[in-house]
């Protein structure tokens, strides 16, 4: 089996003026590779540059004897998307070959290299750039991609670097494609290389996640070693990293990236001359960060939390998972106080700092024995990132029996991402609006939440097949409301992917037409008071642009002047500022008519969903099927489908 490795640069970086953990890894690779320079600001060059890579790879693979070959692809910023974008390319040079007849031999054996290649993305910080947020190809992972890793930064707040997060990230196969999506402190850049003193972690647990992951993908590096970090602080520009982790010792790598959160935070907050007038904003996965990973206030990632549990699994079970039976450790979980006592204190002298951040789950008087009672949720933690990363890591009773687990939370990952992803692809014109639906996903997304986290009396059966009941019960009431809204599209076929079709009863054609002519009058009803309240779309659009600028022209000048103290100058600066601001908020909601316009539209709607729902009266029987991996089937016929897939 032959490995090829593919490093892209970030924008504007090439591997002989830019010192990053790209080129460090590049340069230090002795397996086959190809390196993928940095495209300009525009981006106008990438497109080229995923041809030459696809190009290449092909090349390579024509060469290699087996069949089975795996492509391992690192990237930086837009050089992240550009790999996803290559692994698209090369899906679709597959498609283009099993639709050809009479192939030859070499494109034969080439067909099956392509049906049989393993794909690997590690992505740092992706971002697509202006103007290619929504591009499919950049966002879309291709059943050929096994394996997907993003380390996503908290603190970046620079408006046109938004991340490829769960809002946007799509999944064409999830029952093929393992995905793990890591947050950490820091801006855009932060793990590139060690920029300061105080903010050494969120590039070394990079630089060790992507060393591991590429190691076990099969990358080949010289000496067999880690590369030696880039670090500003000191006079050699490097610093030498230990070749392996233990769980333990992993964490203690994190508790220094907590206790490095300040300095991160405060970094990411600093004005700087180039971007003092740029309107800034809190990037939108710190809104979702419990949807990432569970106990969001604790654990910055699903990879800390996998480690504590490999590490500490009595200290884990008791305060994160309730002390619940966990079948995988019969020994460690269900424990006595005695028990995780004794290993708390053994934590307590291995980690003092994690042990300081557990005090606050109720840890009172440990000699004495006060620890309070189990905390957390009644749902087992997978460790699915944990074997992604670090497989060695993982004890085999949890390789043995993390199926079962790890189905239940695809399942419960696959409803955050399509109900994110219909609440943010919105109209082109209408994007300063709330989509139709929105006021069910939401609400969706929490129910399905609870269900799984709070509820102790139902296993991991019943939360799986509760799931699908309450997407069940939403599709119900789109199809009885004849809806067409992509919302009733998405949710139809993630139950067709989890085992679930229905039969509807078709009514009598006098109600289909009295159904029919409701949904016309009420729809131009709801559509006039729409135009006419946002002041024309186009009119709405713009009140909404210049109101938005306003709001935020205010908001960081107000950020610009610091403390007020008792210059009075400061003062009048600062009333200035809030003027824009709330001038700024009123003309972004049309002076009072969007808040108003969108309640009165909200109510025709729900007149019309239940006066179709009444008159229509339809009858919807689940169809007995087997169940099927998710991702494994499609429709036949998937224009309808578009950018649906999740």
């Amino acid at each position: 089996m032959g490995i090829f490795t593919v490093f892209a640069f970030g924008t504007g970086e090439d591997i002989k003026k830019t010192e990053s953990i790209i080129s460090q890894f590049a340069r230090n690779c002795s397996s086959d590779k190809f390196v993928i320079q940095g495209s300009n600001l525009l981006g106008n060059k990438v497109t080229v540059r995923v041809r030459e890579a696809a190009a290449e790879i092909i090349d390579w693979l024509v060469k290699q004897a087996s069949n089975k070959n795996t492509i391992n692809l690192v990237g930086f910023s837009r050089g992240s998307i550009t790999c996803i974008r290559i692994a698209n390319v090369l899906k679709k040079y597959q498609k283009l070959l099993e639709q050809k007849v009479n192939l030859i031999e070499q494109d034969k054996k080439l067909l099956e290299q392509l049906k049989e290649l393993n794909a690997n993305i590690f992505a740092l910080d992706p971002v697509a750039g202006i103007g290619y947020k929504k591009k499919l190809a950049g966002r879309q992972l291709p059943s050929n991609v096994t394996h997907y890793v993003a380390i996503l930064q908290r603190d970046e707040m620079r408006r046109e670097f938004k991340p490829l997060d769960m809002t946007r990230l799509i999944i064409e196969s999830v029952g093929e494609t393992q995905v793990s999506l890591l947050p950490l402190y820091g801006n855009h850049s932060d793990c590139l290389r060690i920029k300061a003193v105080g903010k050494e972690s969120t590039a070394t647990i990079a630089w060790h996640t992507l060393y591991q992951f590429l190691k076990q993908h099969g990358t080949k590096f010289k000496d067999d070693k880690i590369p030696s970090i880039i670090n500003n602080t000191i006079p050699q520009g490097t610093t030498k990293l230990p070749e392996h982790l233990d769980a333990k010792q992993w964490l203690i790598l994190f508790s220094q990236h907590h206790s490095q959160r300040a300095e991160y935070f405060k970094d990411a907050h600093a004005l700087k001359i180039k971007d003092s007038l740029i309107p800034r904003k809190v990037r939108t996965l710190n809104n979702q960060l419990k949807f990432y990973v569970k106990n969001s206030n604790f654990f910055v990632n699903s990879l800390e939390r996998g480690l504590l549990k490999i590490a500490y699994p009595k200290v884990f079970n008791y305060f994160f998972e309730r002390n619940c039976l966990d079948e995988r450790y019969p020994d460690d979980s269900h424990c006595t106080k005695e028990k995780v006592i004794e290993e708390l204190k053994r934590l307590n002298v291995e980690n003092p700092d994690l042990f300081q951040r557990l005090k606050r789950r109720g840890i009172k008087n440990l000699d004495q024995g006060i620890i309070g009672e189990a905390t957390g949720f009644f749902v087992l933690e997978s460790c699915a990132s944990v074997q992604q990363l670090l497989p060695d890591l993982v004890p085999e009773n949890v390789k043995g029996q993390i199926d079962q687990i790890t189905r239940l939370e695809q399942l419960e990952r696959d409803v955050y991402r399509l109900t994110f992803r219909y609440e943010r692809e919105k109209s082109e014109l209408k994007f300063f609006r709330e989509r139709s639906q929105t006021k069910r996903t939401g609400p969706l997304r929490m129910r399905v939440y609870n269900l799984v986290n709070y509820h102790s009396e139902l296993d991991r059966s019943q939360k799986y097949h509760g799931i699908l009941d309450v997407m069940e019960q939403e599709y119900f009431k789109l199809t009885k409301a004849n809806s067409s809204s992509e919302l009733w599209l998405m949710l139809k076929l993630t139950l067709r992917e989890y085992g679930r079709t229905y039969q509807i009863s078709r009514p009598a054609f006098p109600r289909e037409i009295l159904a029919e002519l409701i949904d016309i009058g009420l729809s131009f009803l709801k559509n006039t008071i729409d135009f006419i309240g946002n002041l024309g779309f186009i009119g709405g659009s713009f009140l909404y642009s210049l109101g938005l600028a306003m709001e935020d022209l205010g908001s960081r000048y107000d950020e610009l002047l610091g403390e007020l103290g008792f210059n009075p100058l400061k003062y009048l600066a600062a009333s200035i500022a809030l003027t824009i601001s709330v001038l700024g908020y009123a003309i972004k909601n049309s002076f009072g008519l969007k808040p108003i316009t969108e309640l009165l539209c909200s109510g025709v709607s729900f007149i019309r969903d239940a006066a179709i729902s009444v008159v229509l009266d339809v009858s919807i029987d689940r169809l007995d099927i087997p169940e099927q991996v998710p991702g494994q089937e499609w429709l036949d016929d998937d224009s309808d489908y578009g950018l649906l897939r999740t």
